[in-house]
């Protein structure tokens, strides 16, 4: 696990290696830490603070193993054991089971940010119980302290409440329960008709009427027994349906999938069941009405190989299949391979190349109905299908691996980029802005807009453009003009809106007062979340914990601890074997953008020249850096060969941090003690740590903690800790 050092000051845990900047006299080394920046007591930067939210406080900040009082539990805990007491607030095992279970995914991550595995044996319940304690006892000081009314720190939670509010509506009420219907909905595709009697959506009420009276004598028709399918061609105003075959013909559409459809049409497709029919439905294209033929489970995608045999002016099509049939016919044989015959034989050359593989084809793709179906056909990786007629020639196709099923979450993130694109988002946001404003009560006054924009409130029906340009000193933009719930809607805020929405100076006044109350709402709504909904208030919670956490380390460990310069110097002395350099070799690195500017130096060196020449010709070279580093063991890959090689010798180009790199071993120095300076950010490491447990000690006899590790979760009831 890592230590636990402040953010700003994470020294290296192991001397390993480190680097050294190489003065221009080459002679004299600054030491910097490898994973560390200063070890001034200047206060980490507010953006690293918002870091700490709990999932990683348990990896970064309950790092200590201090000590608790062990008693006997309370008795009235039978039903639901108590595994804690801290300033009077119980742990139970149920609650300490869901933290344990959530914090080793937690600390795992953030001991292996680049997802690499570990050796580290699994904390035990034990284990985190203590770093557990210690961390609720920091968050307690810090309330009591009055850290938690700091204006910095309210202003901060405020902020990332804002920040996680609205994308947490669209995932929660918006956009999630529309990628989870259309998830499940396509599982299946469903084969329809339909019968379309067209009528604009802001058609006159006495077209509306007529339309929909049209539609019901259809309905009245199909009932009594008439063909759909006759019906639609006589009837249907979708032009497709006159047809005599293909897509479409007769109202026939084939199989269709959610997400190819406008929702309404969906919902009435998916909830009418096979060989019944819906009832009346209307669209943004008019009245429909449709039937339900089948249902079958939805294919998923495959990938395919193919080989095409085009005809062209000396070859007809018979000739062309007569050609794809005796290649199949050596497939079955065994006689040859699928993508040996692709490479020689197909006249699709750009996939020949790659032995006739066309990649993945998904349901519904844009392809010949005939190819589609002969492709999810094919039952086993290595089958093949009979020879298959399109508009390019003739066609073996090979299944070379049909696709699972992806999980929901796996899911998730193609699905919500598709769906964010359809009407239906916009829709749904309608509905939780209407549904909001309800609960809340929400009023604008549009005659006060227009009067303010045009001067007369009768203009409703005119640009609100010209709020765009009100500013206070031109109008009385703090004037009230609505109410959403408790919060007051000014002129100023509106016309805000206009001037930061896109396309809302083109909207009419009485438009842009409904789109600006949906979006409102969307707002109220999204920070009104940590009230209604327990997993955002868990959340914001941890934030704040991590706040409070982070003040008080800051405030009461990492900042008197580094700057206690008779402790740091005693730590030093007490404990000077700690603070060594290893045997190290010394190497000098040269970079630049591209290797012609290294090679040089590479062919210098293997003409008799040293190190030394080297680093004084780069000096007046504006291409190469240069720079020293001492290596030990452990050293990344990269540089492992140069502590391989023999001394006045080069290694490389090799790549280094987007740049190119030419290593040359320069000698070796032994190891020695560090001086305090060099050593000063490990010192105020160990005595941060020190220092923490005192602190932790006496928070510990304040708050009077009580731990009882008999009740931990799977944990022998011979556990015990110790006192402080």
């Amino acid at each position: 696990m890592m230590d636990f050092v402040p953010a700003g000051r994470i020294a290296a845990r192991s001397p390993d290696y480190r680097t050294h900047t190489l003065d221009a006299s080459m002679d004299v080394y600054t030491v910097s830490p490898m994973f560390g920046g200063s070890t001034s007591p200047a206060p980490v930067p507010r953006s690293a603070r918002a870091l700490l939210v709990f999932g990683a406080l348990l990896a970064l900040s309950l790092m200590t193993t201090g000590a608790a009082i062990a008693q006997d539990a309370p008795r009235d805990a039978a039903s639901d054991p108590v595994v804690a007491v801290i300033a009077g607030d119980t742990l139970t095992q149920t609650e300490f089971s869901a933290w344990y279970e959530r914090s080793a995914t937690s600390v795992s991550s953030a001991d292996q940010p680049d997802a690499g595995t570990t050796d580290a044996a699994p904390e035990s319940p034990n284990e985190f119980l203590k770093r557990y304690v210690d961390f609720r006892l920091k968050v307690q000081a810090a309330r009591d302290a009055g850290l938690d009314t700091l204006a910095s720190l309210q202003q901060e939670i405020d902020s990332y409440r804002r920040q996680i509010a609205r994308p947490t509506l669209m995932r929660k009420e918006i956009l999630g329960p529309i990628v989870r219907t259309m998830y499940e909905r396509r599982a299946e595709e469903i084969e329809v008709s339909h019968i379309l009697i067209a009528v604009e959506p802001d058609a006159s009420p006495s077209d509306t009427v007529s339309a929909y009276r049209e539609m019901e004598s259809i309905v009245d028709s199909l009932d009594s027994g008439t063909s759909f399918a006759a019906m639609a061609r006589r009837n249907s105003d979708d032009p497709s349906a006159k047809r005599e075959n293909g897509p479409g013909a007769g109202g026939r559409l084939g199989y269709m999938t959610a997400g190819r459809l406008v929702e309404p049409f969906e919902d009435a497709m998916y909830a009418t069941p096979v060989g019944e029919r819906s009832n009346i439905f209307r669209t943004q294209y008019g009245f429909h009405v449709l039937r339900v033929h089948d249902r079958r489970e939805r294919s998923q995608p495959v990938r395919i190989a193919h080989i095409l045999i085009r005809p062209d002016s000396t070859t007809d099509s018979t000739a062309a299949r007569a050609e794809a049939d005796s290649l199949r016919t050596l497939l079955t044989s065994g006689e040859a391979r699928f993508d040996s015959l692709a490479t020689r034989h197909s006249d699709d050359t750009r996939t020949a190349r790659r032995g006739g593989e066309l990649g993945v084809l998904q349901p519904g793709q844009n392809v010949p109905v005939a190819f589609r179906e002969a492709a999810f056909a094919l039952a086993e990786p290595g089958d093949v299908s009979p020879v298959i007629s399109t508009r390019f020639g003739a066609h073996l196709i090979q299944l070379l691996e049909r696709k699972e099923r992806p999980s929901f979450e796996d899911a998730y993130d193609d699905l919500s980029s598709t769906v964010s694109r359809m009407p239906r988002v916009a829709h749904r946001e309608q509905e939780v802005a209407r549904r909001f404003m309800k609960q809340q009560g929400a009023s604008i006054d549009t005659s006060a807009l227009a009067a303010a924009a045009h001067g007369s409130p009768e203009a409703l029906d005119s640009l609100a453009s010209p709020l765009a340009r009100m500013t206070a000193g031109e109008a009385d933009t703090d004037a009230q003009i609505g109410v959403l719930g408790d919060s007051t809607i000014t002129l100023g805020r509106v016309a805000e809106y206009v001037r930061s929405t896109r396309g809302a100076r083109q909207q009419t006044i009485r438009d842009l007062a409904s789109a600006f109350m949906d979006d409102y709402a969307i707002q109220l709504a999204a920070l009104s979340l940590e009230e209604r909904d327990p997993d955002v208030r868990r959340k914001m919670d941890e934030y704040r914990d991590g706040l409070l956490l982070f003040e008080f380390m800051q405030e009461r460990v990492w900042t008197p601890a580094s700057q206690d310069t008779s402790a740091l110097r005693r730590t030093y002395r007490e404990h000077s074997d700690r603070y060594r350099y290893p045997q190290r070799v010394r190497v000098l690195r040269l970079s630049a953008s591209a290797d012609s500017n290294l090679i040089p130096y590479a062919e210098r060196l293997e003409s008799g020249g040293t190190s030394v020449d080297l680093a004084e010709s780069v000096t007046s070279d504006s291409l190469v850096q240069a720079d020293t580093l001492f290596l030990a063991d452990g050293v990344p890959e990269r540089q492992q060969a140069v502590m391989d090689a023999a001394n006045n010798t080069a290694v490389g180009p090799v790549d280094g941090n987007g740049r190119r790199v030419l290593y040359v071993r320069t000698g070796t120095v032994p190891s020695r003690g560090m001086t305090f300076d060099e050593a000063r950010s490990r010192v105020i490491r160990d005595y941060q740590e020190a220092y923490e447990q005192e602190v932790l000690s006496r928070l510990r006899d304040r708050y009077e903690v009580r731990t009882f590790p008999e009740n931990l979760p799977d944990v022998d009831a011979t556990a015990s800790t110790e006192t402080p």
